[in-house]
Parts: structure tokens; sequence; C-alpha cells
């Protein structure tokens, strides 16, 4: 009994004291807390960072998730103690608890109380505490989280292109959008942006994209699902969970009222809209089976043959057919609602986005390899707070002549600039094999340097069309992954053509068959005279 009197004892405290934390860091930032947007610098003081506003308000974020996980427990634990309350209560019991709680205290009389005060405050983690000199004077710098939050790092939530939430980082879903099939849209990354939240289709643009493929499904669930856990870790304080559990609410009814109805027409309409006859003079011929008939009904029957359904199943797997169930049709259209919407609300993301990506098109490597480097400044100065400053001090006045560096570095062999804004060690250039150059025959010419984007591109939209163009069949590119002469390449297609009529041939003449008469023939022969009403 008194065990769990404690226990919740130490619950409340607990919330008490998040309760209070995150009331002095809004107190502190009022800016953390975004209940209507505009300017809530009611307290005055000084205007905190971006960067430091959202590395707090992920802190109040798992303040909270704590928050609710300590009221759970509690809500367990009272139920608990109710049921204590109504059973009898054992003198022996509550005296061996007594004695234990002695025991304990005579065993450990120093025993220090648990200081949540330690845990929740701010500037309570030792993590990266150092002293640095500044103009002759040592000032102590203290991290602004918690040491209940003191792994918490904008670094592991934010990649280097999305800057803290500033911007998106689509381009992993452009070099996807680039590959879907059909796509033969050979757009740039500044483009897509025009266009990737535009769909089923841009206005501008006349895509032929193959939307009822796994591909295309792939790529949009991969796509809807960034754009909301982006659009979470922007604002983890509003909620957005909520406008997205709506956005896929609205959808659920649209398709209950309209959309469903038209999914299943529109999936039982494929396969039907592929014309299988063409009526010439002596017959009906079959493009599927390459076969030509001279009665309408000997064609009907054809149709629901095995040899027609092996052709027609053949089609389907070269992607030239849908074979989406009308489950997986509903998710991409679920999905495309949803980046249609979060897209709305990501709109200012979005347009900053594009201006970015243009800005940094027209820039020169040295100044690329100077904002890199004044980015990380900027981001350790409000990672840290000095204990000896008070608010009214500027952040420019004490950095800005400590580190300078010389930008004029020399790169005689013309190495690949890395993601610092430095040519990469040569020993990697070496490594990766950059400068090999592959020319490939079949993309027209096309020359790459190393062989790891030579072997990448082999599954590329660029060689895929370059297949198409020979007349090769472009699902076998595991087949014709290495070659790229078109003379071997056209000769390795023309023996797997052979060889694969000499099998088919084989297994129709496999089986032999006997008419009436006693005449003996190959299945196939059989079938065909049968079907024409000669035997």
């Amino acid at each position: 009994m008194s065990r769990l009197a404690e226990n919740e004892r130490s619950i409340f405290e607990e919330l008490e004291r998040i309760e209070v934390e995150i009331s002095r860091r809004i107190k502190r930032n009022p800016e953390v807390y975004q209940s209507s947007g505009g300017n809530h610098n009611i307290l005055g003081g000084k205007k905190r960072s971006l960067r430091e506003t959202l590395l707090q308000q992920h802190e109040c974020k798992l303040f909270l998730d704590q928050y609710s996980n300590q009221c759970r427990t509690l809500k367990r634990l009272m139920g608990s103690d109710q049921d204590m309350k109504n059973a009898k209560i054992d003198l022996n019991e509550f005296e061996s608890a007594y004695d234990e709680i002695k025991q304990f205290h005579y065993k450990y009389p120093n025993n220090p109380v648990d200081d949540l005060s330690n845990i929740y405050s701010m500037f309570s983690s030792n993590v990266n505490t150092e002293e640095v000199e500044k103009r002759g004077n040592k000032k102590r710098r203290r991290v602004i989280l918690s040491s209940f939050a003191s792994n918490l790092s904008l670094q592991k939530i934010f990649s280097d292109e999305e800057f803290f939430g500033n911007y998106l980082d689509l381009i992993e879903f452009h070099e996807k959008w680039l590959n879907l099939p059909g796509n033969d849209a050979r757009l740039s990354y500044i483009e897509y942006l025009d266009i990737f939240n535009k769909l089923p289709n841009p206005s501008n643009i006349d895509l032929k994209i193959e939307k009822k493929t796994k591909s295309y499904l792939n790529y949009v669930k991969d796509l809807a699902e960034y754009l909301k856990k982006f659009y979470i870790k922007i604002q983890p304080l509003l909620k957005p969970e909520v406008s997205i559990i709506r956005i896929e609410q609205d959808f659920e009814q649209k398709w209950n009222d309209v959309l469903k109805d038209e999914a299943e027409r529109e999936l039982n309409s494929i396969g039907k809209e592929i014309k299988f006859e063409k009526v010439q003079e002596d017959g009906i011929f079959c493009k599927i089976c390459e076969k030509l008939f001279s009665k309408k009904t000997v064609f009907d029957g054809h149709l629901e043959g095995k040899k027609h359904k092996k052709n027609f199943a053949k089609l389907i797997a070269g992607n030239k057919v849908s074979t989406i169930t009308i489950d997986e049709y509903k998710e991409i259209l679920q999905k495309e609602h949803i980046i249609k919407e979060v897209s709305l609300l990501l709109a200012k993301k979005i347009s900053n986005t594009r201006a970015n990506v243009e800005r940094k098109n027209f820039m020169t490597d040295r100044e690329r390899f100077l904002e890199i480097e004044s980015l990380r400044k900027i981001e350790e100065d409000e990672l840290y707070e000095s204990s000896s400053s008070s608010d009214d001090k500027k952040n420019g006045d004490s950095d800005s002549d400590d580190e300078s560096f010389s930008a004029n570095y020399s790169n005689p062999l013309k190495l690949p600039i890395g993601f610092d804004g430095r040519p990469i060690p040569f020993w990697l250039w070496k490594l990766h094999g950059l400068g090999l150059e592959f020319n490939c025959e079949i993309c027209g010419n096309s020359k790459y340097q190393g062989r790891k984007n030579y072997v990448k591109h082999f599954t590329e939209l660029k060689h895929l069309h370059g297949l198409k163009c020979l007349g090769i069949d472009p699902s076998l590119i595991n087949v014709y992954k290495g070659i790229s002469k078109i003379e071997d390449a056209i000769a390795l297609n023309e023996r797997l053509t052979s060889e694969h009529k000499k099998d088919e041939k084989f297994i129709e003449n496999l089986v032999e068959v006997e008419d009436d008469e006693g005449n003996v023939m190959s299945q196939r022969d059989y079938e065909d005279l049968k079907k024409q009403g000669l035997i």
C-alpha cells in the first residue's frame, strides 16, 4: 500500500515538474507555442532563432509524450489502489513493509533524493559542455537542452537539404519519377517541383506515365509518407496528425460516394479496350497470337483457348496491361489525394525550396563552400548559450572575428566537389574509379564517370528506351545488363529469339495425336484443323 502511494506521489511530482518546465520555455521564448501565428513576442526580450525555437518545440513534444505515458500509468495505479482500499489491511504486512523501509535508510543514510529539476530544466545537459576563450575572457557555454532530451538533435531529424525544416528534400523522388514506366518526360529538378503535386496530370505537360502499375503505387506511397512526416516535423506542437487524419477521412467519404464505382468500371474496362482481332478479306486475324482464322465462330473459340490466354498473360507481364487490384487502385487514389492536400499546407515550403534550388544553381563552388561553413558556425552558436551573457547582447559581436578560413584551394586534378564544398580526396576519387570513363552506344554514346554510375545507368529510363528502340523487350533488362554496344545487343536478341522459337516448336511437337482416320500429327496441327472444322 505504501509503495503504491509513493509511486503515485512521484508520478504527480513528475507531471507537475513537466508543466513548470514547459511554462518556463514558453516564457523565455513565446514562439515555442504557436497557437495562431503572428508575433508572439509579447513579453519582449531577445528574439530567438528559428532553429533554437524548433529544437525546443521538439523537446516539449518529448515532455508531452512522457506526460501522457505517466498519466496512463497513474490511471492504472489508481485503479489498483482502489482495489487495495476495498481489501482488508493485514497488520503483519504493514509491519514488514515498515521494517524494510527502516533497513534501507539505515544501510544508505546519505542516499540522495532524485531531483527532477536536474532532469527537465534547461541547460541541465552536460553533453558537449566546453569552455572557450573569447577576446581574452573565458566563458562557459552550456547546451540549452535538458538531460531528458540530451540526445535530441535537429541533424538527426532533418537532412542537409531540408535545412532544419526550411526546404523539402525531393531529390530521391525526382529520380523515382524519371524511372516510372511510360514516362518519357525529362524534366529537371526545378520543373519537377512545379508538377509533383499536380495529380493525376499537370495541365501544361502531356505525361504518358502508366499509373495503374505497382511502380507508380510505390512512388506515390513513399512520396505521401514523406510529405506527412515532414509536415509533422516542422510543427510538432500543433497536432498536425489531426489535419492528416481529416484528409484521409475526406478521401474515404469521396471513395464511398463516387470514386469506388468509377474505379471498378475503369478497372473492368482494362483489357477490353485492346482489340484482339483484325478483319481481313480472307478471315479474322488475332493480333496477340498472330494467327488467321477463316470463321468468326472458330475465332471466338480460339479466344477461350489455352494458347491465347498464355499469350495474353505475357502481354500483362510486360506492363502493357495493368494487374493491380481494386484495393491497390484505391490506395493509389488515396495517396494522390494526400499529396495534393498536404502540398497545399506546405505551399510556402515548396515555394522556398524552388527558390533555394534556383539560387544554388547560380552559385560558384567557392560561394557554396562559404555558405556551408557559415551555416555550421551558426548552428553551433544557436545550440549553446553563454552562462555569463545577457539577452541584450547580440550573437554577431562575439564570433565574427574568431575564426577565418581561406577558400583559395587548388584543384589541379579537377576532382569532384564534396558535400563540404571542398574537392574530394584523391584516394576516394581513385577508390570509386571516377577516373575511368565508360561509353554506352545504346544510350546514344553517353559517357559515364566511374563504374558505379555506369552500372547504375543500365536500370535507368534512358537505357531502357534505347533497348526498346532496338526492338528488345525492356523487361529482360537483367539479361542485357552489362552490354553497351548495339551490335552485341542485337546479336544476343537474335540468339535468344531463335532459341525461344526452337523451344516452343519442340514443346508443341512433343505431343502427337491421332485422328479418327489414323493420321498421326502434332497436337498443334490437330487443334488447328479441328477449330477450322476439317476434322
